[in-house]
């Protein structure tokens, strides 16, 4: 209600009680990472560019952490020496971004790609898990799989592509789902 009144100039707005749904921790079927010059996924500071390496996440759902921790990001073939990242000579990396989905009732998963230059990767994959590169035209290029996975929410089933947005919280969605139905309340 203070950012109602403060922001929108609505004092006296009816505010409903905030609604607790499912888990507070491991509950997101869908995170956003970015890599550092040391070649480590995290997420970017709150008000900055950095990277904050991490290395559990306490938001990500089971199914997002696996992935996470299956990731193994290699810049250079085995037994090729580089020279060391340096504040100020970084490695190059080809990653620019990571992003994890998962369907967290059908229990498919998919890794998001997004690259400098629109770099295909050579990749190897080990565990049950849909591969996509999303070009800068935010075209999908399949590496393995499907451009896509699927979720079931509320008996319903839908298609989650790889650049779309879907609600990031499953529980979260079937409750919206159930309060739509319930203010609608329909008949028959």
């Amino acid at each position: 209600q203070d950012q109602l009144a403060r922001l929108g100039g609505l004092s006296e707005a009816p505010v409903a009680p905030v609604l607790a749904v499912g888990e507070p921790w491991r509950y997101r079927n869908h995170v956003q990472l970015a890599m550092d010059p040391e070649g480590r996924l995290g997420y970017r500071e709150a008000r900055g560019h950095a990277v904050v390496p991490i290395e559990d996440c306490l938001l990500m759902h089971p199914l997002l952490q696996e992935t996470f921790d299956a990731l193994e990001l290699v810049d250079e073939e085995p037994g090729e020496e580089s020279e060391p990242s340096t504040p100020h000579r970084p490695q190059p990396q080809p990653i620019r971004k990571i992003a994890l989905r998962a369907g967290i009732r059908t229990g498919e998963r998919m890794i998001i790609f997004e690259t400098y230059r629109d770099v295909l990767l050579d990749l190897t994959v080990d565990i049950p898990v849909y591969c996509v590169l999303l070009r800068s035209d935010r075209v999908p290029v399949v590496l393995a799989g499907s451009d896509h996975l699927y979720e079931v929410v509320a008996g319903r089933r839908y298609r989650i592509s790889a650049p779309s947005f879907f609600q990031v919280n499953t529980e979260g969605a079937e409750a919206l789902v159930a309060l739509v139905r319930e203010m609608l309340a329909p008949q028959g």
